[in-house]
């Protein structure tokens, strides 16, 4: 029995202390949430959110001083902050009409991220739950109307998109064709010009080679004619030559045969002329013998010819 008392006696003292550090919890909370509110409604931001954050320390449960904190911090510029309060919110509020405006400040959020879709969800949600919410249906309503108009522009950006790259390829194509081309015409011209040093260089060999020969054909052509015409004067002057010396052989010849008559046809002679015949034979010998008897005397020589 006194263990059975000493317990019971125990456990009254703990649930008195701890219902005392309920009521002093709920005191503090609503203590720090009335001094948040009233730093709110002076928009100093930073001090109503550290005393929010005093409040949810006393009441890990307390949805309003959530709810409360992530107002503040939206306003305070920290949307990622204020996001997870309302969240905290969410989660700890059990009616289903209080849900309302923690969803419509949800989909505040959404919409300001362009996320209009999941703002159109949210917003429908807090409809739900409180059907008379006219701001939530109006911004339902502008969430439709840019979600929109926000599709139509991306269906026209990427129509835009496709056309650039249609475009951009259609370029890149061009460029790698022009570049090819240029390649190709770069290539050719470079051919080309090799070829016409080749030909050129072919051209030169080949009229060096002709005029060589040319020059050759003409030297040999001049030795020839030279050896032609010496060989033709040699001919010419063996031929005047011997013509020469027929020439000189005939009128030898000639000289020599002046004044002889050809031989007298010979006839029976009479002898009348056998007589006459004998006479002038006589008056030849005479005539020799005395000529003779003139050369034995040694009559001088004359020193030119006068015949």
């Amino acid at each position: 029995m006194k263990r059975h008392y000493i317990t019971s006696v125990f456990l009254a003292i703990v649930a008195l202390l701890v219902s005392t550090y309920n009521v002093y919890g709920q005191v503090e909370k609503k203590k720090y949430l009335r001094e948040g509110n009233s730093q709110y409604k002076k928009a100093r931001y930073p001090i109503a959110d550290s005393l929010y954050a005093m409040a949810v320390m006393n009441d890990t449960s307390y949805a309003i001083g959530y709810y409360n904190r992530g107002n503040a911090l939206y306003l305070g510029g920290d949307a990622a902050s204020a996001h997870a309060q309302w969240m905290k919110a969410l989660m700890n509020t059990p009616g289903e009409e209080e849900k309302a405006d923690i969803l419509y400040n949800l989909g505040g959020l959404q919409m300001d991220a362009q996320n209009y879709g999941e703002a159109i969800k949210l917003y429908k949600d807090a409809l739900r739950r409180n059907p008379s919410d006219e701001e939530a249906r109006y911004n339902l309503a502008l969430a439709k109307e840019l979600l929109k108009d926000q599709q139509q522009n991306q269906n026209q950006d990427n129509q835009n998109q496709n056309q650039n790259g249609d475009g951009e390829g259609q370029n890149d194509q061009n460029k790698d064709q022009n570049q090819n081309n240029q390649d190709q015409n770069k290539d050719q011209n470079q051919n080309n010009q090799d070829q016409n040093k080749d030909q050129n260089q072919n051209n030169q060999d080949q009229n060096k080679d002709q005029n060589q020969n040319n020059q050759d054909q003409n030297k040999d052509q001049n030795q020839n004619n030279q050896d032609q015409n010496k060989d033709q004067n040699q001919n010419n002057q063996d031929q005047n030559k011997d013509q020469n010396q027929n020439n000189q052989d005939q009128n030898k010849n000639q000289n020599n045969g002046q004044g002889q008559n050809p031989p007298p046809q010979q006839r029976p002679l009479s002898s009348q002329d056998e007589q006459m015949l004998n006479a002038i034979a006589g008056k030849e010998k005479e005539t020799q013998e005395k000529v003779k008897g003139e050369k034995v005397q040694g009559v001088g020589k004359k020193s030119t010819k006068d015949w």
